[in-house]
């Protein structure tokens, strides 16, 4: 019976990891990269990467706001908020390994 837990757990993160991976931004993927090197940034510290995606691409953009942006991540729960300061979890941990171990690269535009 735990084998059967155990492998139901590691195809439900599987499916997770892949069904994100087809909704997320390149941008936000870069979030990630960077909340998993520095453990924690501030909202000040993010906005930048947002805006410069948000200038590449206007079409994409426009009436998506930061607040949208950064919500998905946090609604996937791939990044939690502290204050004004906002970290990685456990699964955007995951989910980052996992597109190094299936050499998945992120090519998405925004």
């Amino acid at each position: 019976m735990r084998v059967l837990v155990r492998q139901l757990a590691v195809h439900q993160l599987l499916y997770s990891a892949e069904k994100f991976n087809r909704l997320v931004f390149g941008s936000q993927v870069n979030v990630l990269r960077g909340l998993n090197e520095h453990g924690s940034l501030s909202e000040l510290a993010i906005i930048p990467v947002y805006e410069k995606a948000k200038l590449d691409y206007p079409s994409v953009y426009s009436g998506y706001s930061f607040e949208n942006w950064i919500g998905f991540l946090l609604t996937q729960g791939v990044v939690r908020r502290d204050a004004n300061n906002y970290q990685i979890t456990a699964f955007g941990q995951y989910f980052l390994s996992w597109l190094v171990h299936n050499n998945v690269s992120v090519i998405k535009a925004n």
